[in-house]
């Protein structure tokens, strides 16, 4: 199922529109279609079998693209951050849930799980370094710093993906750390702990988690539901 991920004015004057996604899980294949519209009743009835044509006839066929790339990145609907220098990914920690019930007349005890509890957590640790094409700006380093803290400690929820396929939604719980550098004045070396609340298995996660715009109001299939 297509499902509207942009959409995107258009401006005669404008031949090039450069347009990425953070929204994708590392090692899988994405496909992406265009669909041109010219009136707004063309915009309010975008379904999955749209297609996409010029007045010259020419149809957009979708274009199929491999996934992959590196370090970690965390994100929100506004910000996309990657974390690259020196960067330590601590072991995940699955929670499932269990107690240990030992009775008197039993050598071995009984094992109960809490229904589908199954959540991980983990932590991160980088040197953050703003891109000065090889060279410390201090000014530099200080806005990318107070941006991160700031994104850190907001307590909103986040999407965490990595170059090895974790995708999922989060939380930033804890003390982040923000350790600067004696060796490298101006960098500082952060580190924070983070809980997973959630799958980003699809666009309604994604709006869920407020991550990204509910383009679906766009489509008339999900506005004839919505209305049942």
């Amino acid at each position: 199922m297509w499902e509207v991920y942009k959409i995107i004015d258009f401006n005669p004057g404008k031949i090039f529109y450069d347009l990425s996604d953070k929204f994708v899980e590392a090692e899988e294949m994405y496909q992406y279609k265009i669909i041109p519209m010219n009136t707004e009743d063309d915009v309010h009835n975008i379904t999955p079998d749209s297609g996409a044509s010029f007045t010259d006839g020419v149809n957009l066929n979708p274009q199929s693209f491999y996934i992959s790339y590196d370090y970690a990145h965390i994100f929100d609907k506004e910000n996309d951050y990657s974390f690259i220098y020196n960067l330590e990914l601590a072991a995940l920690s699955h929670h499932i849930g269990s107690n240990t019930v030992e009775t008197l007349g039993n050598r071995y005890p009984y094992i109960v799980y809490q229904g589908n509890l199954d959540y991980v957590t983990g932590s991160l640790k980088c040197i953050l370094v703003a891109d000065n094409m090889g060279s410390i700006n201090k000014k530099n380093e200080k806005e990318l710093r107070q941006k991160v803290e700031k994104f850190l400690c907001d307590k909103k929820p986040k999407g965490f993906r990595n170059s090895d396929g974790r995708y999922m939604a989060i939380s930033i719980v804890g003390t982040p750390q923000f350790t600067p550098n004696n060796n490298l004045i101006g960098l500082y070396e952060i580190s924070f702990e983070y809980i997973e609340i959630g799958k980003l298995s699809d666009m309604k996660s994604l709006v869920e988690f407020n991550l990204i715009d509910d383009y679906r109001l766009y489509n008339s299939d999900y506005l004839e539901k919505a209305s049942n």
